[in-house]
C-alpha cells in the first residue's frame, strides 16, 4: 500500500505512460543547457480522480548536462516534501535522495528546447528513502527504478528547457535554467518546474 501510494503521489505512474505537451524546438549542435547547474527551486502538482497533491524541495541537487549524458548529484539535496489529499484524506510524503544518478540523454535546441533521458541506461549509486504516515521505507535504488520504467518527479524522461533567462547579478543570458514538464494519462496530470543557477 505504501509503495503504491508513494508512486502515485510522486507521479511515477503518470511519467511511465504520459504524453508531454510542449512546443517543438529547433535542433542545434551546441546549447546553453550544457554544463553544471544547481537546483534552487522545485515545484510539482499532481491531480487525478483520487489524488490532489503539491510537492516542493530537493534544493541543492546538482545537475551536469553533457552532450550525451546527464548526472544528478543528490549529495547536498534537501528533502522533497509532497502534501495534499488522497481519496479525501490528508497526505504527507517526504523523499530524501542521496548519492548520484547518471543516464544517457539527448537534447534539441540552443536556449530553449527539449531534454530527453534514456532511463534504460540509468546507472549510479543514487538511493531514495520515503517517509509516509509515520513509516519509513527501506532505501531503494534509483537506477533500478528507472531501468524498470518507474521515474521520480525531479527527473522525468522528456522535459522542456529554457536557459535564455538573465539574473540581476550577472545580467548575462544562460545564467539560469528552467526545466518544465506536463504529463497526462488516464490517471491524471502532473506538472513540474525545476529552477537552476549555474554551478562551478
Amino acid at each position: 500500500m505504501l509503495a503504491n501510494t508513494t508512486r502515485l503521489v510522486l507521479a511515477t505512474a503518470l511519467a511511465a505512460g504520459g504524453t508531454l505537451a510542449m512546443q517543438a524546438p529547433a535542433s542545434a549542435a551546441k546549447s546553453c543547457l550544457l554544463g553544471k547547474w544547481k537546483l534552487t527551486q522545485f515545484t510539482m502538482t499532481a491531480k487525478g480522480e483520487n489524488i490532489d497533491v503539491t510537492g516542493q524541495g530537493a534544493e541543492g541537487m546538482r545537475l551536469t548536462v553533457g552532450k550525451n549524458s546527464v548526472t544528478y548529484n543528490f549529495t547536498k539535496a534537501k528533502k522533497l516534501v509532497t502534501t495534499g489529499t488522497e481519496a479525501g484524506k490528508p497526505l504527507t510524503v517526504e523523499t530524501q535522495y542521496k548519492k548520484s544518478l547518471t543516464m544517457k540523454s539527448s537534447f534539441k535546441g540552443t536556449k530553449t528546447g527539449t531534454l530527453t533521458l534514456k532511463p534504460k541506461t540509468a546507472s549510479g549509486s543514487a538511493t531514495g528513502t520515503v517517509s509516509f504516515g509515520g513509516k519509513k521505507t527501506p532505501a531503494y535504488k534509483l537506477a533500478k527504478k528507472y531501468r524498470g520504467g518507474e521515474y521520480e518527479p525531479i527527473a522525468v524522461p522528456v522535459s522542456a528547457f529554457d536557459c535564455s533567462g538573465k539574473t540581476k547579478k550577472t545580467k548575462k543570458a544562460t545564467a539560469t535554467l528552467k526545466i518544465t514538464y506536463t504529463i497526462s494519462d488516464p490517471n491524471g496530470t502532473a506538472v513540474g518546474t525545476l529552477s537552476f543557477k549555474r554551478s562551478s
